[in-house]
């Protein structure tokens, strides 16, 4: 086999770009799907500035360049400075057939899933704001029971290639924010 960035080695990124709600990009073999964030009182998309902003963030190991299942995904969304980024609270994330659920008003979150049973591996979760970078992130990855290191085989990994029928590759994070207590409408 050719190791290429589906052995990712180094994680592979998706980053979602002008947060709230808007176009995004990928690197490797993920992609954004889609970024959905509150609707808001049209035409301008209007928001009240007290209330909490939910959003899901949806990617997928994309068959279109994707050859083998995913070992590590790292999703970042850089926080828009009208967003007050302590108020982050993490909520539900999954892909395929896994739904997992985060404690309420947890600003940051750590885990390791045991799922020896249905894909015999670790996957580790960690999620949060970095304020270094000033984006919230969340990072997956594929670990072998074994070793605990990721997986030496290419073709083993958490997030298979998607299956637009069944949705088996696709993976969604959700989080909600508060905007700043400055922060002016219209």
């Amino acid at each position: 086999l050719e190791r290429r960035q589906f052995d990712l080695r180094v994680p592979c990124v998706v980053r979602i770009a002008d947060m709230p709600i808007s176009p995004c990009f990928g690197i490797g073999a993920q992609r954004p799907r889609e970024s959905n964030g509150p609707i808001g009182i049209e035409p301008m998309r209007w928001i009240a500035a007290k209330d909490r902003m939910e959003y899901t963030i949806r990617f997928e190991n994309d068959p279109a360049i994707a050859t083998a299942p995913t070992q590590v995904v790292k999703v970042t969304v850089p926080v828009d400075p009208k967003v007050n980024p302590f108020s982050i609270q993490l909520s539900d994330f999954g892909w395929g057939p896994f739904t997992f659920h985060v404690p309420s008003n947890s600003t940051f979150y750590q885990t390791r899933l045991d799922l020896r049973d249905s894909l015999n591996l670790y996957v580790d979760v960690t999620a949060g704001y970095n304020i270094n970078t000033h984006e919230f992130f969340w990072m997956f990855e594929s670990l072998d029971p074994v070793t605990l290191q990721l997986p030496a085989d290419p073709l083993i990994g958490f997030l298979p290639v998607n299956d637009s029928l069944a949705g088996s590759g696709e993976g969604f994070i959700q989080f909600s924010v508060l905007p700043k207590s400055n922060a002016v409408t219209g």
